[in-house]
This record gives C-alpha cells, sequence and structure tokens, in this order.
C-alpha cells in the first residue's frame, strides 16, 4: 500500500506547487498506478503457461533523447532548465526474461548525457552569454559563454508485451519504472573571468549555480518498439519511448522554476540470447 500512497502524494506536491498537474504527467502517473495493481495478477496467469521454455537475452541499446516542456518559468520570462538542453545520448543494458512468446521483464541500467544547453529568448539575448566591462571606460574586457551540462544514471524495471510472437518482425509495448540519479554540470565562467580581472567584490568569494545541480527520483518509461530476428541467436531492435524523472521542489534553487523532467528518445540496439532449453 505504501506505493499507492506515493502516487497520491505526488499529486499532492503538484497542487501544493500552485500549478496544475501536467495533462500529460497525470496521465502516466494514474496508469502507472493502474499497471503496478494489475502487475502480480499478470505475471502469476502468464507464468502458469511457461512451464515449458525460459530464455535469457542481453540487452544493448544506443540512441538519442531530447528534452521538452514549458519555456519558462511561472513568472513568463526566466527560463525552465530542463527542456532546453540540446539533443544527447542516450546507453542502456539490461538482462531480459522471457516468460514466455508474448511478455517478457528485463532489469536495467542506463545514462543520458547532453553536453550542451541554449535558450535564446524574444529580445535575442542568450541567457549563458556574458560580457565583462570595464566599470570606468565601459570598454568591453572580456566576453564568452558559461556551460550547462546534463547527466542522469537509471536503474529499473520493464515489461514488455509483444505483438507477433514467432515472427521476425515483431513489434511490441513496454512500460518501466527506475530511480535515477540527475546531474547538472554548471560552469560559472563569469565568475572565474571576473576574478582574473580584478572585478568580484570583496564577499563574492565562489561561484554561483542558479540551476537544480542534482536529484534523486523515482522515473516511468512508456513506449513502444520492434525487433527482427534473423535467428535464434540475437535479434536488432529500434525503440521509442518517453522518458519521465521526477524532480524534487527542494533541489531548485528558486521555487518559481520547479519542474520535472521530460523526454523523448530513439534507440537502435541488439539483443543477444542464452540459456535456452528449446524453442520458445
Amino acid at each position: 500500500m505504501l506505493i499507492f500512497q506515493y502516487f497520491d502524494y505526488l499529486f499532492i506536491l503538484f497542487l501544493e506547487r500552485g500549478r496544475k498537474p501536467d495533462k500529460k504527467v497525470e496521465i502516466i502517473l494514474k496508469t502507472m498506478k493502474k499497471f503496478i495493481i494489475i502487475l502480480p495478477l499478470m505475471l502469476i496467469t502468464v507464468c502458469g503457461y511457461s512451464q515449458f521454455e525460459h530464455k535469457m537475452s542481453v540487452n544493448l541499446s544506443f540512441g538519442g533523447f531530447k528534452t521538452f516542456g514549458y519555456a519558462t518559468g511561472e513568472d513568463e520570462y526566466t527560463p525552465l532548465q530542463m527542456p532546453h538542453y540540446r539533443p544527447g545520448i542516450k546507453v542502456d543494458a539490461g538482462l531480459q526474461y522471457n516468460i514466455n512468446r508474448r511478455f517478457s521483464a528485463m532489469i536495467y541500467s542506463g545514462i543520458m548525457y547532453s553536453w550542451s544547453w541554449k535558450y535564446v529568448d524574444d529580445d535575442d539575448n542568450d541567457w549563458l552569454f556574458y560580457e565583462l566591462q570595464d566599470p570606468v571606460t565601459e570598454e568591453v574586457l572580456e566576453d564568452g559563454y558559461n556551460e550547462l551540462k546534463f547527466f542522469n544514471i537509471s536503474a529499473g524495471i520493464i515489461t514488455k508485451m509483444y505483438i507477433s510472437p514467432g515472427k521476425k518482425w515483431n513489434p511490441y509495448i513496454f512500460a518501466g519504472i527506475n530511480f535515477n540519479h540527475t546531474k547538472a554540470y554548471y560552469a560559472d565562467n563569469w565568475w572565474y573571468d571576473s576574478k582574473v580581472l580584478g572585478l568580484l567584490s570583496p564577499d563574492d568569494t565562489e561561484p554561483y549555480s542558479p540551476f537544480l545541480e542534482y536529484n534523486n527520483g523515482i522515473g516511468f518509461i512508456p513506449g513502444v518498439g520492434i525487433e527482427y530476428s534473423p535467428g535464434d541467436k540475437y535479434s536488432f531492435i529500434i525503440t521509442s519511448g518517453y522518458s519521465l524523472i521526477l524532480l524534487k521542489e527542494e533541489n531548485f534553487e528558486d521555487p518559481l522554476l520547479t519542474e520535472h523532467f521530460n523526454a523523448v528518445f530513439l534507440q537502435a540496439g541488439i539483443r543477444f540470447n542464452f540459456l535456452k532449453s528449446k524453442n520458445l
């Protein structure tokens, strides 16, 4: 019952922030709550038909992701952090247990990495660009860009339902839940250049980051995929889906800029089969 209380807490958390819950987030949370309720019954049912065969496989996949979401915070001016990361890479590895021809479960771990962030407002101002001027002559002494990178490592479980078991081309749908450790690396180059030029005030003793820097939270990943199996030993995989990571309000510097991580992803990979006793 604790897991159900956690989902209810998430809805309360959205309301306490004073913003109406995002429609996609609300649908996914409700769907995942129902999924967790019926999962044990589904596994008991399918295991009753899997007495004749079990097969394990190793899954490796590589691809990319792109974040999306509201462009600005509640002040409708300051940009939110997550939607403006540039496309990054997504790499996953997992161990899949095929319950029978139609149902599988996989434990996996993966990373997502984006090496840059970009936001230019309606006045053509780049939010990471800075310019340092001489306080007397106003001569430009230095200019450049601050840097913001994104890194996430996750581990979780995914369940799959295959549509055309036994066929060479076998589409499937999947849904999963995971735990995420998220970090954002911000380089305050403005501060370092100002220090070299002697422009810092005496009380400005260290760089400052206005962004979320770390978070540990639950995530959800529904999606679709297709496998092509030229033989029994391996299959080629193409997967596409949606990634939601719940971010904690206390990890944000500004409560008006709280948000969650939303991204779409596309990956290609390969599945190696082993520990096979007989054909499914």
